[in-house]
């Protein structure tokens, strides 16, 4: 992408979306992949013919998540919420994890209702990856 094309990206964001989302999209820290290791876990959900799909990675120290990081397809909502839910993870234990509140991420990123059910996808991806123990997905 080059610099009028991501000038123009950076002003439908911002106009399009509120700050959180624009802020959280243009700066998705925790997106990648990690490195299989005994201590890191996945998890998968969705699908790109439905609009939304993620994997999720969970390396764990510990009891704890020490890094969390996201591979993800959809909207810009949808982006933002992966990053919003990766940096919660980080310093949360398994059964903190399955607190997430999806409506929680919702309201914060002012998601409108036809894309909500994608929110689904993360809460499903996250559950994964916070089930499994010492084995990737």
């Amino acid at each position: 992408m080059n610099v009028v094309e991501r000038a123009s990206a950076d002003l439908l964001i911002e106009s399009d979306y509120n700050a959180n989302v624009a802020r959280l999209f243009k700066d998705a820290r925790h997106a990648g992949a990690l490195v299989a290791t005994q201590d890191a876990v996945n998890g998968q959900a969705g699908a790109r013919a439905q609009g939304a799909s993620v994997r999720l990675w969970l390396c764990f120290q510990g009891e704890r998540v020490q890094t969390a990081r996201f591979q993800a397809y959809g909207c810009p909502h949808f982006i933002a919420s992966a990053e919003s839910l990766c940096s919660w993870a980080e310093g949360r234990t398994r059964s903190e994890l399955q607190a997430w509140n999806w409506r929680e991420s919702a309201a914060y990123l002012a998601v409108p209702p036809s894309k909500r059910a994608r929110l689904l996808v993360l809460e499903d991806a996250l559950h994964r990856a916070a089930g499994v123990s010492g084995q990737n997905r």
